[in-house]
């Protein structure tokens, strides 16, 4: 009796330390990564989503070696295509004789349009003085619809209790162990940046593109499981880099997407516009779930060769010009919808008493209508 107990004892530790050595590193994977593959915590953009399956897009970091003889103009082209709409591309050194890469001065030339019969790559070119012998890298929003190898696909099958991961072209199986632990269940929970939890209303139980927009959160829960012990592990992530309160959500045409009220709003822009060629325009518009819409059309083009926005002009309700100005305001500074009209009657958020336009019901929609410009984004913050 004395010898059955103590090999129950030794069995169940043996066990669970098996359980140890395979789960928390796993659930590690899925969250954190590792030095050469994100996990979703640097996730930029949800691709799918659903209980078993998740897809995102991180940032990449190109990393070049840099001969001065070879390359005296100190310009790099972009190892897959730039995701237009996203942050420009930084540039950043390290010299031999530091430990920290620095941002340096940048000069990004995005690639001739597609369908050109000259199309080109993605370049950014160093402006500041690269030191002999230093590490040069790029981070930037690769583009997934142009290189689908930049999404990091996670899934469960539960059929071969196999989790895998794929990115940049690889797969692994990262379940597989030596240890004789079966993992026999991985789900995801989605919640948004008011932590109510992110259901789907598809059948097939994958969340919509607009319910992808919500997720600021996710909960991992994986069981492992080694003869007749069976242990869960449950992670909850703060997913840092989506929702709201982000740098900016990507824009298309045809895109819609939920807003705060006027009350609600801190920021609310048109950020990182890019590819700006001749006259091109952006107009969206703003609906009230009263059928109230708010409209804004912009202009842009090309001013001594510099991206320009050149008007705008605002309908209330759509239809209804209510007002029209002229700027020739670089692009850089964006389109801000907090404070483009000097009176604030105008504008998206509450000033005050004179406010004409106000949205104070939710939930509040947000429609590009047309999109003639390469890309841009919205940036929202609550």
């Amino acid at each position: 009796m004395i010898f059955n107990a103590a090999m129950e004892t030794w069995r169940f530790g043996e066990e669970i330390a098996s359980f140890e050595a395979v789960v928390p590193p796993l659930v590690n994977q899925i969250s954190e990564g590792d030095y050469l593959n994100p996990g979703i915590v640097d996730a930029l953009v949800i691709t799918e989503a659903s209980s078993t399956n998740i897809g995102f897009v991180p940032l990449f970091m190109d990393y070049f070696d840099y001969n001065p003889f070879l390359n005296e103009k100190q310009i790099f082209t972009l190892s897959f295509p730039y995701q237009n709409g996203s942050p420009l591309p930084k540039g950043q050194i390290r010299a031999e004789s530091s430990g920290m890469f620095r941002n340096v001065r940048t000069l990004f030339s995005p690639g001739v349009s597609e369908g050109s019969s000259e199309e080109e790559s993605d370049r950014i070119q160093f402006l500041d003085e690269i030191p002999k012998d230093a590490a040069v890298r790029v981070i930037y929003r690769p583009s997934h619809e142009k290189d689908p190898r930049m999404i990091v696909h996670l899934r469960y099958d539960a059929a071969v209790k196999e989790f895998t991961r794929e990115y940049l072209g690889e797969m692994e199986t990262l379940s597989k162990n030596s240890f004789g632990v079966s993992v026999t269940e991985v789900r995801f929970e989605y919640f948004s940046n008011t932590n109510d939890q992110i259901l789907p209303e598809s059948a097939d139980g994958f969340l919509s593109d607009s319910e992808k927009q919500q997720i600021t959160a996710a909960k991992i829960l994986v069981v492992g499981k080694k003869a007749a012990t069976e242990k869960t592990l449950v992670q909850f992530i703060n997913m840092r880099n989506l929702g709201l309160a982000a740098t900016g959500i990507v824009l298309e045409e045809g895109m819609e997407l939920t807003i705060p009220s006027s009350s609600d709003i801190r920021s609310l822009a048109i950020v990182n516009l890019t590819r700006i060629q001749g006259d091109s325009a952006l107009a969206f518009e703003i609906e009230s779930p009263m059928g109230e819409t708010w409209l804004a059309h912009l202009n842009f083009g090309l001013v001594d060769e510099k991206p320009t926005l050149i008007d705008y002009t605002v309908e209330y309700p759509a239809g209804k010009t209510v007002l029209k100005q002229t700027v020739f305001l670089p692009v850089s500074r964006g389109f801000d919808m907090l404070t483009f009209d000097g009176t604030g009657k105008y504008d998206y958020d509450d000033d005050g008493a004179d406010d004409i336009v106000l949205f104070e019901d939710s939930p509040v929609t947000f429609r590009v209508t047309e999109m003639s410009i390469g890309g841009a984004a919205l940036q929202v913050r609550p």
